[in-house]
Order: structure tokens, then C-alpha cells, then sequence
């Protein structure tokens, strides 16, 4: 502001001593002269104008309390408010930075545990694939090599039912080779055990598997319709 003041004044100066000297020249001339080629009564018109203008000028730049007044009062106040907002960003900065902390602790300590089960879970996992793999389970019959046996429906032997079948795999006859090896009597204490009454069939039991075990489907058939009630 003060240093508006200070142009204008210097301008008011100029523009007064501008004014001054063109009324003097004017007033020196005479009626009859001239002033770079005006008339001394254009240059006195416009001389006094310019003194007027420069006077006024330098007038209003010197008048008291032109600059506007600065409450000091209002000024310390925003300086406190801005050390105010100032302090609580730093405030908030810091808490913010305690806190990512935490969280960064936090997860850094849950990361370590899940470490420690993955350590964990690798080593039941190679302790699995080392283990030796358990060989199947193998079912060995009186005469006969040690094969693998897959369950056989022996419903398909005549006068062995849903029941009759239960009884038998419940003695380990589970298969048309096992159930071709068996003897009556086994077949009979398998039967019994399973509080069922003697099958007048079972005698046939053992010849019809020997058949489906040959895989000779057709004398399996013409076995089967030679049976009587599935007696000889």
C-alpha cells in the first residue's frame, strides 16, 4: 500500500511541474508568440490543467489515513488459528502414523503365524509322501495264487438273494472265484450264522460260480435250467 502512495506522488510532481512550466512559457510568449506550435492561449489552457491535475494528485496522496487501518488484534487471531490448524495436523500426522504402525506390527506378528502353520502343514504333507504306500489289499484262496478281488453280484447265482448275499460277504465270500472254492459246509455255517434256515440250493452254489469264473456263460445257462427249485 505504501508503495502505491509513493508512485502516485512522484507522478502528482511531474505532472505539476509540467503544468507550472507550460504556464510559464505561455505567460513569457506574449499574444503574438507560439509554444511548439501552439497558441499561448491553447498552452495556457492545457498548463493550468496539468498544474490542476498534478496538484490534486499530490494532495490526495498525502492525505491522512488514505491507507486502511490493520486491526492487530485480527492478525494475531489468524496467526494463533493458523499455529492451531498447524499443531493438530501434525497432531493427526503423528497419530496416523501410530496407527499404520500398529497395523503394519499386527500383521507382520498374523503373517508369522500363518509362516509357522504352512511350516507346519509342509511337514505333515512330506511326512505323507515319504510314507510308505499301502499295498491292496489282497485276499488268498486254498490252491489258488493271491489276486485282487472285486466284490462280484452274487445274486446272479441261483437261489442267492439280497439276504442270502449279505450273509455270505458278511463271511468273507465276496467273489464268484471265492464262492467256487467254498465248501458246503462253509457255505452253510455262513448261512447260519446269519440266523437264516438252510437253502436247499447251496450244493449248486459252488459249481454255478466255477462256471461264471470259466466265463462259460452258456453252460452257466444250461447248468441253471437243468436245477430243479436250484436243486440237481
Amino acid at each position: 500500500m505504501q508503495v502505491r502512495f509513493e508512485v502516485a506522488r512522484w507522478i502528482g510532481a511531474i505532472i505539476a511541474v509540467i503544468g507550472t512550466i507550460g504556464l510559464i512559457l505561455a505567460f513569457t510568449q506574449g499574444p503574438s508568440g507560439s509554444v511548439l506550435g501552439f497558441i499561448p492561449e491553447q498552452v495556457w489552457w492545457l498548463s493550468g490543467l496539468w498544474a490542476v491535475a498534478g496538484t490534486l494528485l499530490l494532495w490526495l496522496s498525502f492525505r491522512s489515513g488514505d491507507e486502511p487501518a490493520v486491526d492487530i488484534n485480527v492478525v494475531n487471531r489468524l496467526e494463533a488459528q493458523v499455529k492451531n490448524f498447524d499443531s493438530r495436523f501434525k497432531d493427526m500426522d503423528a497419530r496416523i502414523e501410530a496407527r499404520v504402525g500398529d497395523v503394519d506390527t499386527r500383521f507382520s506378528r498374523r503373517v508369522g503365524d500363518y509362516d509357522g502353520k504352512l511350516g507346519t502343514l509342509d511337514t505333515r504333507l512330506a511326512a505323507l509322501e515319504n510314507a510308505p504306500k499301502a499295498e491292496p489289499r489282497m485276499m488268498g484262496f486254498s490252491g489258488a495264487t493271491e489276486v485282487f478281488q472285486t466284490p462280484d453280484d452274487l445274486k446272479v447265482i441261483e437261489g442267492i438273494g439280497p439276504k442270502m448275499e449279505a450273509a455270505l460277504n458278511a463271511a468273507g465270500i465276496t467273489t464268484f472265484a471265492r464262492l467256487a472254492q467254498a465248501t458246503e459246509g462253509e457255505l452253510q455255517d455262513a448261512v447260519s450264522k446269519a440266523g437264516m434256515s438252510f437253502a436247499p440250493s447251496i450244493p449248486t452254489w459252488a459249481r454255478q460260480a466255477q462256471y461264471l469264473v470259466d466265463g462259460d456263460k452258456a453252460g452257466f445257462e444250461a447248468y441253471v435250467a437243468k436245477l430243479a427249485a436250484g436243486r440237481d
